[in-house]
């Protein structure tokens, strides 16, 4: 008789456990839900942001290589392979892919300015306001910086 009494106490006196019920779990998972739509289009867009620094770092530095070239040889490189310059055409996150143009001086062949372009590429091109960035010899800048 004790074993049926104790048994029997247990069952009706907690029914519920230690677990929890469907309602509680799906208002849980709703609140997740919610949460995320809000917070995950806020991370992608500070990700891209964050991008954004490596394509106005590596202008910068690109700049700083061509007025280096310019100083030796006295005119500005023409590739990104030149020797002297020798980087490559695309950000180190592949984020970026790197444009050179140069123009030639009036009298002569030799470039006398350059501008460099860094286009958006992969996820990146998702950024719709900053697709394109730009830096030229004269060290006006175009795009967000």
């Amino acid at each position: 008789m004790m074993g049926y009494a104790l048994s029997r106490g247990t069952f009706r006196g907690s029914s519920r456990g230690g677990g929890f019920s469907l309602i509680e779990l799906m208002i849980v998972i709703s609140i997740i839900g919610i949460i995320s739509m809000i917070a995950y289009p806020m991370y992608t867009d500070n990700v891209r942001q964050s991008r954004r620094a490596e394509a106005r770092a590596i202008l910068q530095d690109y700049a700083a290589r061509q007025e280096r070239f310019f100083s030796r040889n006295n005119t500005y490189a023409n590739t990104f392979g030149a020797t002297g310059l020798n980087v490559p055409a695309t950000s180190e996150n592949g984020h970026y892919t790197l444009a050179l143009g140069t123009l030639p001086a009036p009298l002569n062949s030799y470039a006398s300015s350059f501008v460099i372009t860094a286009t958006a590429t992969g996820a990146q091109a998702e950024d719709a306001g900053c697709l394109t960035f730009t830096i030229d010899s004269q060290g006006t800048r175009t795009g967000c910086w």
